[in-house]
């Protein structure tokens, strides 16, 4: 919330205002990851959610100020937040190859970095705009979820979510996107690590 908010525009300010030159290119990258903790920081911020998962059902809570626009507004604010949390992972990985990288090479130029980063970011771009369209209806959702988990009391809040996850390849593709990369990636950023 508000402490990474603050964070991220003073390590913003900082890469423009404290950076030498000769960082340039390195800087380019470390702006990328701060933009995208800013943007996870702020639609955490604003979709404050609760979800919960019970058997096959997904519901999402929202209790933040998005609830004030749309469940709509609300659930693409947590595919914002979900696809930050993927691409921040992809630049650690991609920070900590960059450093392997420059030991003995020169560090590519400002627009070779700016190019890399939008095409490392393509994918999960387009993975955030597919998960626009995933979830059902939230009157499917409050009912199923009242049938399985009566002791639970939604109806007073804004939900969102799926009723079954199983048969949409589409929100099984992202979650595979999200999730699958996890530990290959952590486990590539300790073996770069031990070389750096």
């Amino acid at each position: 919330g508000f402490f990474g908010i603050t964070g991220n525009i003073a390590l913003l300010a900082a890469i423009k205002f404290r950076s030498p030159a000769s960082w340039k290119s390195y800087s380019i990258l470390l702006t990328n990851c701060a933009l995208i903790d800013l943007s996870a920081c702020i639609s955490s911020s604003f979709s404050a959610e609760r979800m919960i998962p019970f058997e096959d059902i997904t519901v999402s809570v929202y209790l933040g100020p998005c609830v004030l626009v749309s469940g709509f507004a609300c659930h693409v604010l947590h595919s914002i937040m979900l696809h930050t949390m993927a691409q921040s992972l992809f630049l650690i990985v991609v920070a900590f190859c960059y450093r392997l990288y420059v030991i003995g090479r020169p560090p590519p130029s400002p627009l070779k970095m700016i190019i890399f980063c939008i095409i490392i970011y393509l994918p999960t771009f387009v993975m955030l705009i597919l998960a626009f369209y995933t979830n059902d209806p939230p009157n499917e959702v409050r009912e199923a979820f009242r049938v399985l988990h009566p002791d639970h009391f939604v109806d007073d809040y804004l939900i969102e979510g799926h009723v079954d996850i199983a048969p949409r390849p589409l929100a099984r593709i992202i979650q595979a996107y999200m999730i699958l990369p996890i530990v290959p990636l952590l486990i590539l950023v300790f073996a770069v690590r031990a070389k750096v």
